[in-house]
């Protein structure tokens, strides 16, 4: 069945438009405009191409570490990017080329979403996980809001430590979450429930765990 030239027309607008970004855009902004571009040209796919920096990764035998985005049933495996950053941060990419942060597995930072978390300081957060001892907490993070503004908001967060998970209850000035985390693997947590952005959440498991 041919294609319509409506549709022939389209393909070549979407792919002067990837050529555009690919040209201006920082690599953060590249993969995040050109996510958007991909599905409101071609919304029938479904996804974004896997990127060749997830692919290489594939091919070495990365270790994975599953997302599940909450009340969608969405499941997407990421790969872990080879060595750490400052102060033992651990990068994980998604097939798309987007990238999670994360310290003692605690997210920290995002690279290539909608709505990225720039930076987040948990080290009160990471001190009362260390010591066994639930109380207060205060979160601070810094994430670009849907203009590319960067936004800085502080939380009182609540700590509850059980033997087996922390639950994170956190109230700012604009919004309130919770997380949780599963612990008894020292530093490598088995999974955890978090925000990624507002009102996007997300459970992290490591590949045959929970």
């Amino acid at each position: 069945m041919r294609m319509p030239l409506r549709s022939g027309r389209s393909f070549v607008i979407f792919g002067v438009a990837l050529a555009l970004l690919a040209g201006c855009s920082s690599d953060g902004e590249r993969q995040r405009d050109m996510r958007t571009a991909w599905h409101h040209f071609v919304p029938f796919t479904g996804a974004a191409p896997v990127s060749p920096g997830y692919r290489a990764l594939e091919a070495a035998g990365a270790p994975v570490l599953m997302l599940r985005e909450t009340g969608l049933g969405r499941t997407q495996a990421l790969r872990r990017v080879p060595g750490q950053g400052a102060g033992g941060v651990v990068s994980w990419r998604a097939p798309a080329g987007s990238e999670y942060d994360f310290l003692n597995g605690v997210l920290v930072a995002t690279r290539g979403l909608p709505q990225d978390l720039v930076s987040a300081d948990v080290s009160a957060l990471l001190a009362r996980i260390d010591s066994g001892q639930g109380g207060r907490a205060d979160r601070f993070e810094s994430r670009l809001d849907g203009d590319g503004q960067v936004v800085i908001a502080a939380y009182v967060c609540d700590v509850t430590i059980t033997a087996a998970r922390v639950r994170e209850s956190c109230t700012g000035p604009r919004d309130r979450f919770v997380n949780s985390y599963a612990t008894g693997t020292g530093s490598a947590m088995a999974g955890s429930v978090q925000r990624i952005a507002p009102g996007t959440g997300a459970t992290f498991s490591m590949r045959g765990g929970e």
